[in-house]
């Protein structure tokens, strides 16, 4: 039964619906964000299997929130950023916690997940006039885009 979260960037929220059996979902529940939340991205930050959710917020700010098993959202950290951020979650490092990249109209960054919610300092801070031929991105998104062989044979370049 998956649930869905809604950005609700007028009333600055995000609403959770959690999903029923037959297709339907409960009543909202929600989740005070940072302002104008936009893009909602989910998954375990705290290792406790319950999906926790990182939002986008159109001015300045990535707001993390985390799940406690009930449905029930706490606020975790706030994370200062470049006007419309956009987010994503991946284990960059391969240690088995879920790392985050944003980019918004200045900086690429990516931090090093702690675990518990939390991120490390930015281990990846890059002006996106260096990385990307536009000077304005407006999406981040990660996937496995080389084959492992490719990747040993033609390491990339490190940003840290």
């Amino acid at each position: 039964m998956p649930d869905l979260a809604v950005a609700c960037a007028v009333s600055n929220v995000v609403s959770v619906l959690r999903g029923n059996v037959d297709g339907t979902f409960q009543a909202k529940v929600d989740v005070a964000t940072g302002n104008h939340p936009y893009q909602v991205v989910a998954g375990d930050l705290t290792g406790d299997t319950y999906p926790d959710l990182v939002v986008a917020n159109r001015f300045d700010v990535v707001s993390v929130l985390i799940n406690d098993g009930s449905g029930a959202f706490t606020q975790g950290p706030s994370l200062a950023t470049d006007w419309g951020p956009s987010v994503a979650l991946a284990d960059f490092d391969h240690d088995g916690r879920l790392d985050i990249a944003y980019v918004g109209l200045g900086t690429l960054v990516v931090r090093l997940g702690n675990g518990d919610g939390t991120f490390g300092t930015s281990r990846c801070s890059v002006p996106t006039t260096r990385c990307v031929p536009s000077r304005r991105p407006t999406s981040t998104s990660t996937a496995t885009l080389t084959s492992s062989s490719w990747a040993t044979a033609r390491p990339a370049a490190r940003c840290s």
